[in-house]
């Protein structure tokens, strides 16, 4: 993901579906909120059922220049089981 400094957030959604035969809620969660935000942190789910996870990445002033950043999006289950996990590498790219 590559964020434009001293731009506005880049809003994502990233697809996610229910695998199970019955319907779930799941709870979304990040690593480090000042490069990514969780816009649907919970959401339930019917059996086989898919949805979208809207997300936003932070934008970066000029000040603090270009760069990179990691984050960590966790996908728990209502009994703490995680089901996903995935790490996004946001690069700062002047405009």
């Amino acid at each position: 993901m590559v964020v434009k400094l001293g731009r506005k957030a880049v809003r994502k959604a990233l697809a996610f579906s229910n695998p199970y035969d019955v319907p779930k809620t799941f709870y979304i969660e990040t690593s480090d909120a000042s490069v990514l935000k969780v816009l649907t942190p919970t959401f339930f789910l019917e059996p086989l059922a898919a949805s979208d996870i809207e997300l936003s990445f932070a934008p970066r002033e000029l000040s603090h220049g270009t760069g990179a950043a990691n984050a960590f999006l966790f996908v728990t289950d209502e009994v703490g089981q995680t089901q996903q996990c995935l790490q996004f590498n946001v690069a700062y790219a002047a405009q």
